[in-house]
């Protein structure tokens, strides 16, 4: 069975730090934001500390950020 810990930390240095000192095997950071006018996300997965695969998506604009959502 698979377990996973999700973690937000509080800060960009903390975030940081932690990326830095933690040791799991697999790592999967994350990010969603608007960025002029459309919003997106990106996740990307670590294994074994080489990065394995990353992955973008624009989602809408952000005078309709839930359209696709739906």
């Amino acid at each position: 069975m698979c377990t996973f810990m999700v973690r937000i930390p509080g800060s960009k240095e903390e975030a940081k730090l932690e990326a830095v000192a933690d040791r799991s095997e697999v790592l999967v950071f994350s990010d969603g934001s608007g960025h002029e006018g459309g919003i997106g996300v990106a996740a990307v997965l670590y294994r074994g500390g080489t990065e394995k695969h990353s992955l973008r998506k624009f989602l809408d604009s952000e005078e309709r950020p839930c359209s696709k959502l739906s």
